[in-house]
């Protein structure tokens, strides 16, 4: 919906303003207003631009903001800063320098769709959101006092690996679904490589390389500040698993019904049903990771991290044949299968009465140290020897 102070309303597939009485809803070139930024462009359009140049406001200086910026994600999270900015808040002029302070605050005591108060994390990406608006608007002048930023505490390290049963569980519950049978390849290799849902969902046959065994994902999340693709290794399974698999025209390598790539909610539906999460997935791969006995640095470099994340700090000396270790370890946890492995009984060491004697050549050199002071060759001997060396 639009934000209550510009004169905006939304009718079933257009958008609409109000300008000197008269309801708006196409643009100079005859074109339907289908959105919200569209029909703030126009109106800005109709104005000469004067709403963009001098924001007086924090609903302006967000316009302002988009329009130089463009509607991304921090301006979605700052729709929210915009409606909370009213009263003592709205105006630039005499916006408190305790502004955001407030706003978290704010934040703390409001609750979700489901009833329960916004995640430490929620607040904070919230709050970064409306700094970031802020911050733009101290650099060109529009705002001339210095906001706080409050302190936030750190959102509490939350892993939720997938356990043995429900991850059989659900091997077993899309075996039965014929439509979905297929997303079983899909969450062995979810489980085998750690990789992150968006990326997984969206691989196409042209990033994966089976030969010498490396996924490069264009679509992980780091790729347009690195300017680069992340290369991920592969074990023997993951290779295998993919191998079987029949190659769709679209070029992915997972589809649906349709013939296209999975949508999030879809695929989100789908995990429900079989009792486990999208992102569960990756626990669970770190998880088995680190209780096989692989380093902090080779799992992270294995999961996809960048050089100078949180993670890892040695990225860059970490080598092809350690981050593939990593994946090798995993595979011998048995994740990919139906049933967990069977735990071989290890056979009973024998008791003292069923122990071989000793041979003569051990008795003797047991008899020797015994005769030692310190159970072994006396120290006089080896000073004798070493004398004798030297002599």
């Amino acid at each position: 919906m639009p934000r209550p102070h510009l004169p905006y309303e939304f009718r079933p597939g257009r958008w609409r303003f109000r300008l000197r009485g008269e309801m708006v809803y196409r643009d100079g070139a005859g074109k339907v207003l289908e959105s919200e930024v569209a029909a703030r462009r126009e109106l800005r359009r109709r104005l000469g631009g004067s709403a963009a140049q001098t924001p007086r406001s924090v609903a302006t200086l967000l316009d302002a903001y988009e329009d130089a910026r463009g509607s991304g994600h921090t301006v979605a999270l700052a729709e929210r800063f915009a409606g909370w900015a009213r009263g003592d808040y709205a105006a630039l002029a005499t916006l408190p320098a305790s502004t955001l302070v407030d706003y978290a605050a704010w934040l703390k005591r409001q609750t979700t769709a489901r009833g329960t108060p916004f995640a430490p994390k929620s607040v904070k990406h919230y709050v970064s959101a409306a700094a970031s608006v802020l911050q733009w608007g101290i650099d060109r002048g529009y705002v001339t006092v210095a906001i706080r930023r409050p302190r936030l505490p750190k959102s509490a390290p939350n892993p939720k690996p997938i356990a043995r049963a429900t991850l059989a569980a659900a091997y077993r519950s899309l075996r039965r679904r014929p439509k979905v049978r297929h997303l079983v390849s899909l969450l062995r290799v979810g489980v085998l490589t750690g990789i992150r849902p968006v990326s997984l969902r969206m691989l196409r046959w042209d990033d994966v390389d089976l030969e010498r065994g490396y996924l490069s994902m264009m679509r992980h999340k780091s790729v347009g500040v690195t300017g680069s693709a992340v290369i991920v290794p592969i074990g023997r399974r993951v290779v295998v698993i993919l191998s079987r698999l029949t190659r769709h025209p679209s070029g992915y390598v997972w589809v649906s019904s349709k013939g296209t790539p999975y949508k999030r909610a879809g695929l989100r539906s789908i995990w429900k049903r079989a009792g486990i999460t999208p992102y569960a997935m990756r626990h669970t791969f770190a998880q088995a990771a680190m209780d096989a006995g692989a380093r902090q640095e080779d799992v992270s470099a294995a999961m996809g991290h960048v050089a100078g994340s949180e993670i890892v700090k040695m990225y860059a000396r970490l080598s092809a044949e350690r981050v593939r270790s990593v994946a090798d370890l995993v595979e011998r946890r048995g994740l990919h299968r139906a049933q967990p492995a069977p735990r071989r009984a290890s056979a009973p060491s024998p008791s003292a009465q069923e122990k071989r004697p000793p041979t003569p050549r051990k008795r003797a050199k047991v008899q020797s140290g015994a005769s030692s002071p310190r159970g072994r060759r006396g120290d006089a001997s080896r000073g004798q020897g070493r004398g004798r060396a030297a002599g």
